[in-house]
C-alpha cells in the first residue's frame, strides 16, 4: 500500500485495510488514508457474473458492504521538536608592537657672566670674569621596544534564530568642562569601556551550517592626557557569515602601521641661552604597529546543559 504499517487481509470476500498512516497537512489530514484505500482498490479482481445470476435464479443483493473496507487509523500530529541550541565561542586577539630609537649630538658651549662690584674698606673693587660651560659635546642614544597582547574570550549559548547579547564593561568617569555665559562649569560623565557583543545564529535546513549575524564592539583605554581625560580606542565589527557547526572563522582583522621620523629638532629651552655657537644634530624614529583579529566558532548542541559541562571541567566545578 506504500506504507510500512498498513496491511490487507481477506474476510468473506471483503478486503480489510488495517494499520496506521501518518497525518497529512492540516488542510488535508486524511490524504494518506485515501491514498492507501485507492491503492488497495486497484488490487481487487474483476467481478464475474455466474449463469444462475444471468438467468435470474440467484439474485445478488444490491447496496451491500464495500469490497474494500477502510479500517485505517490516522496517527496524531507529532509534537514540535524543541528549538536547537547554539553555543557561540569568540576569541579576540590584539597585538601591539612599539619601537623607538633616538640619537642626538649636542655641542653648545656658552659664556656665563660672573662679573661683580664690591665695596671693601671704602674702596670700590670691580671684578670682570666670564665662565665657559658645556665645552664637552653630549651624545645621547636610546632604543626602546616592547609589545603587548590582549586576548578576550567569551562563550554564549543562544536559541536558534534568537538574538543573544553579551556585555562585559565598566564605566569610567570623565571630567568635562562646559563653558557658558555664567562661566566654566565642571561636570562628570561616564563612558562604558569593555566588550559588547550581539549575535544571532540561524541554522540552515538539511545542513549543519548556519548563518550568523554578529555585532562586535570593544572599547579600551589607551592613555590619559595632561588634564586626566582618557583616550579611548574602539574596535567594531558588524557582519553576516555562513559557517559550519564546530568550525572557526576569522571574521575581521585590521592592521595599522604608524611611522614617525624627526631630524634636528632642538630641545626645549635652547633658544634662551647665550651660546658661542650651536652644533646640534638629532634623529628620532618611531614605529608603532597594531593588529586585531576576531575568531567566531558556532556549534549546535542538544541542550544548554551540554554547554555547561565544558565549563565545569575547566573550573573543576562538581
Amino acid at each position: 500500500m506504500g506504507f510500512k504499517e498498513v496491511t490487507v487481509r481477506a474476510v468473506n470476500q471483503r478486503f480489510l485495510v488495517e494499520g496506521e498512516v501518518p497525518r497529512g497537512p492540516d488542510a488535508d489530514s486524511d490524504r494518506n488514508a485515501v491514498l492507501a484505500i485507492e491503492t488497495a482498490k486497484t488490487y481487487v479482481p474483476d467481478v464475474f457474473i455466474t449463469t444462475a445470476e444471468k438467468e435470474g435464479i440467484i439474485k445478488r443483493p444490491e447496496g451491500g458492504p464495500p469490497v474494500v473496507v477502510n479500517l485505517l487509523i490516522i496517527k496524531p500530529k507529532p509534537a514540535a521538536e524543541p528549538a536547537k541550541m547554539v553555543r557561540i565561542v569568540t576569541h579576540y586577539v590584539e597585538l601591539n608592537k612599539n619601537y623607538a630609537k633616538n640619537f642626538s649630538f649636542n655641542w653648545t658651549p656658552g659664556i656665563r657672566d660672573t662679573s661683580n662690584i664690591e665695596l671693601k674698606g671704602g674702596k670700590l673693587t670691580t671684578t670682570v670674569t666670564a665662565t665657559l660651560d658645556s665645552l664637552i659635546p653630549k651624545l645621547n642614544n636610546a632604543t626602546t621596544h616592547g609589545h603587548a597582547r590582549v586576548l578576550e574570550s567569551s562563550s554564549l549559548i543562544v536559541q536558534d534564530n534568537e538574538e543573544g547579547t553579551l556585555n562585559n564593561a565598566i564605566q569610567i568617569p570623565i571630567t568635562v568642562f562646559q563653558t557658558s555665559t555664567g562661566g566654566t562649569q565642571q561636570a562628570t560623565e561616564y563612558v562604558d569601556v569593555g566588550l559588547l557583543m550581539k549575535i544571532k545564529p540561524t541554522t540552515l535546513q538539511e545542513s549543519s551550517a548556519m548563518r550568523v549575524d554578529i555585532e562586535f564592539q570593544l572599547k579600551t583605554v589607551l592613555g590619559f592626557n595632561e588634564r586626566g581625560i582618557p583616550s579611548i580606542g574602539q574596535n567594531k565589527i558588524n557582519t553576516v557569515l555562513i559557517v559550519g557547526s564546530g568550525e572557526s572563522a576569522a571574521i575581521g582583522g585590521l592592521v595599522t602601521n604608524n611611522m614617525l621620523t624627526n631630524y634636528n629638532k632642538l630641545p626645549e629651552g635652547t633658544t634662551s641661552q647665550n651660546f658661542l655657537f650651536n652644533l646640534y644634530r638629532s634623529k628620532s624614529f618611531q614605529n608603532n604597529k597594531s593588529q586585531f583579529v576576531l575568531f567566531v566558532t558556532p556549534e549546535i548542541i542538544k541542550s544548554a546543559a551540554e554547554g555547561a559541562e565544558e565549563l565545569k571541567r575547566k573550573f573543576r566545578v562538581k
